[in-house]
């Protein structure tokens, strides 16, 4: 018995571990749920703020909903924003939707009200306009702030102007048929009593409860709050003792909670008001503040830290619980895009915009048993495009789940203990895959990839993806994942380097080493071939002009294994590029002086390739970098996803890899792969008011599409480049180590171009003799 009781108390202190840290050993729930207990009067007892750790109260996902937002693909209108309310198991989302005008500005037009109600069916979307305001017939009307007032209603606060001048602030209560119930203007209270601010102001810090009242957070009277009845008439000024007053939540009978944060004190004041009783300060407490909070009527207060981990704190006792790691579940990272309510049985819903959905999440302390649980792990930190699709694609599945384990580098600013952590995390996860005992999926560099092929270790991937969605990869990001005729790896992400070159010193769409060497020989003006506009990159240019693609260039014989850096060609390179020192910004630059026949720049969006092609278009056009042979243009995939031949999970692993190249989340990559992206957002605008061409990224976000003076598009141009470039067919990396070291110590003066070709030939064909296979 001793033994059994001391097993239950290990797991026991294993699972609490201390309020607040990250990791948390997994352990059957029965061990860490705290006891429920009976319900804590919130409203007239004392609320314990003598914070301590209790035991993990384990929640997770129990149902995911992603359509609570209009559908604006077939609509006349864009969305130009949205605004989001919760209490208790109503979460509304309301759409604005309208038209950009030609001054950059914006007007709405028309709304959608999205109602979910937790235990419905389906999500209801109610389409309605503003109805005619009395005396604001062609004053322009804007919403600009939205809040629940009870079960049945909700409240939208309209700002009309003329001129900008503020003329009225109206309340429109409407019901969740979008049906108005009645409208209240609040502009002379607001003007009375200061609220309102300079010229164009836009004031959204108001809130109602359960009644109808108002309540109004001052900006010019700091620490006070209005509170106006529902006919507009001041019913109170509220001093709440703070400088930084915000909303925090509404309680269970729907009066809003207000915070405020003592730096000094490190207390976090959370204060309510009522019209009969009067301001009240509900706590005084550490925790962190203008996070997502709310209250439960069992006593209960949820709260989100900084890190997008989710606690409750149990009013009666003080006790601290932790509840779950709301990044892994795809949370959003940005507190004034979270929303927590409280639901059926005491357990709360989330609500969530990040990676251009907007996600609902129901949580419970059940978890599904029957879930696969898979494993991806990135050798690199940053990788939160695979981050954010593995769990967006954990959401959509009822039967699996995607974990990811990477180098854990937060709050790690030293440059040298990130390296170290990164390398020693990859070096445990290659020795994982390659020893039987691997994750699923790994996300590797170009030269991992084909180590671990080599190997033996890696599935081969190909017909994964369908020929259809082949089809829509530029090639050059798929060929880069080829090894001996295998895709191997997949690039969910890759940028283009290309290089661009003067009209009128060049026609051609290429050259090689000899022809671009003869254009700068013949050039007396031209002191660069080729530079960054904005950038010396010193030594570093001989491999970005010259260098790029070893492999492939007559200096290197990879299959052989051996090199040939003592030609005449590689030694003229030596002498060209001695100019090349320093590194830093230019002071002045050498495209606009005249001095360089072109530049490169790396490509990661078709919005930038317009920017760059109004900018230099007409002047400059696509040649690439000089090569012997291919595109000269390259893609740079610098890490793959690749799967273990030893994954139990195959078909899930399938699934995960498709829904990377999926086109909404293409539309959400930094650095999209997709050759169709144009064709499916860019939007064409025929009102005559704003840019012709936008593409749309999304969420209501427009990027303008520049286009040529004839007034059409880049597209042809783009995907003619871009379908165009290569990739760097082996990895190359000490060899270029190896050539830039000797060639710094050469354009330093320390040794001529003669000597320093015969010691780069003699170490590079040493390090591929030791190298060999």
């Amino acid at each position: 018995m001793k033994r059994a009781a001391l097993l239950v108390m290990v797991l026991l202190l294993t699972a609490c571990g201390q309020a607040g840290t990250e990791e948390r050993t997994s352990v059957d729930s029965s061990f860490v749920q705290e006891p429920q207990s009976e319900a804590f009067d919130w409203q007239d007892e004392i609320w314990n703020a003598d914070l301590k750790e209790g035991l993990a109260y384990t929640l997770y996902l129990r149902q995911y909903i992603d359509d609570l937002e209009t559908d604006t693909a077939y609509s006349l209108y864009e969305k130009q924003n949205t605004f989001y309310s919760v209490w208790g198991k109503h979460i509304y989302a309301l759409d604005c939707l309208g038209m950009t005008l030609q001054d950059g500005g914006s007007v709405q037009l028309s709304y959608c009200l999205n109602h979910y109600e937790e235990g419905a069916e389906e999500i209801r979307h109610q389409e309605f306009q503003l109805p005619d305001l009395p005396g604001a017939v062609g004053l322009y009307k804007n919403v600009v702030a939205f809040d629940i007032v009870n079960e049945e209603e909700c409240v939208l606060f309209v700002q009309v102007k003329q001129d900008e001048q503020l003329e009225k602030y109206v309340a429109i209560h409407i019901s969740a048929d979008g049906e108005v119930q009645r409208m209240t203007d609040l502009y002379p209270a607001m003007a009375e009593n200061g609220i309102l601010g300079q010229e164009g102001y836009v004031f959204d810090k108001i809130y109602t409860d359960a009644q109808g009242n108002y309540y109004l957070i001052s900006d010019g009277r700091l620490g006070e709050i209005l509170v106006l009845g529902e006919d507009g008439a001041v019913q109170a000024h509220v001093e709440t003792g703070g400088s930084e007053v915000q909303f925090s939540m509404k309680d269970p009978n729907g009066a809003p909670v207000f915070e405020w944060y003592d730096p000094g004190e490190e207390l976090l004041h959370l204060v309510g008001y009522d019209l009969t009783s009067g301001i009240k300060t509900l706590a005084s407490v550490k925790l962190p503040p203008f996070t997502p909070k709310v209250l439960s009527e069992e006593g209960f207060l949820y709260y989100l830290d900084t890190d997008t981990k989710l606690y409750r704190w149990k009013l009666g006792t003080g006790e601290v619980a932790y509840c779950m790691d709301g990044e892994a579940m795809g949370l959003s990272a940005n507190p004034a895009l979270m929303r927590i309510s409280v639901g059926a049985g005491g357990k709360p819903l989330l609500l969530s915009h990040a990676g251009g959905n907007t996600c609902i999440y129901l949580l419970d302390t059940e978890q599904a048993s029957s879930k696969v649980m898979l494993r991806l792990v990135s050798t690199m930190s940053y990788c939160d495009y695979v981050l954010d699709c593995a769990a967006q694609f954990s959401r959509q599945q009822e039967n699996s789940v995607l974990l990811v384990d990477k180098p854990e580098i937060e709050g790690i600013t030293a440059a040298e203990e990130i390296t170290r952590i990164q390398n020693e995390f990859r070096e445990r996860a290659l020795l994982e895959l390659t020893s039987g005992e691997s994750a699923d999926l790994y996300l590797v560099s170009a030269a991992d990839m084909r180590m671990l092929y080599k190997k033996g270790a890696l599935a081969d991937l190909t017909g994964v993806l369908p020929s259809e969605l082949e089809n829509c990869i530029f090639p050059g990001v798929l060929e880069s994942g080829v090894i001996e005729g295998r895709q191997i790896g997949l690039a969910p992400q890759a940028a283009a380097t290309v290089a661009m070159v003067s009209n009128e010193l060049w026609t051609g769409d290429s050259w090689t080493y000899e022809e671009a060497l003869d254009l700068w020989d013949s050039q007396p003006g031209l002191e660069y071939l080729l530079v960054s506009p904005g950038y010396n990159y010193g030594t570093g240019y001989l491999y970005q002009t010259f260098l790029r693609d070893l492999a492939r260039s007559p200096f290197l014989d990879l299959e052989k294994g051996t090199c040939n850096f003592t030609d005449p060609l590689f030694i003229r390179i030596l002498e060209h590029m001695q100019d090349y020192r320093g590194s830093g910004r230019w002071e002045e630059n050498p495209l606009e002086e005249g001095k360089a026949a072109g530049f490169f720049v790396t490509l990661v969006s078709y919005p930038y390739f317009t920017q760059l092609m109004a900018q230099y278009g007409e002047q400059y056009h696509p040649v690439g970098f000089p090569t012997q042979e291919g595109a000269g243009n390259y893609w740079n995939g610098d890490y793959y996803l690749v799967v273990s031949k030893d994954s139990p999970n195959r078909e899930i692993v399938q699934e995960y890899l498709l829904s990377l190249f999926d086109p909404e989340q293409q539309r959400d990559s930094d650095h999209p792969v997709r050759n169709d992206l144009i064709s499916r957002y860019t939007v064409y605008n025929d009102t005559g008011q704003g840019p012709k061409l936008q593409y749309d990224m999304g969420d209501g976000v427009f990027s303008v599409l520049e286009t040529k003076k004839d007034g059409s598009s880049w597209e042809e141009e783009y995907l003619a480049l871009m379908n165009g470039c290569g990739y760097c067919s082996e990895d190359t990396g000490e060899i270029l180590e190896i050539i830039k070291e000797e060639a710094e110590y050469c354009f330093s003066g320390g040794r001529d171009v003669w000597k320093t070709a015969e010691i780069i030939q003699n170490r590079v064909q040493t390090y591929m003799n030791e190298h060999s296979d």
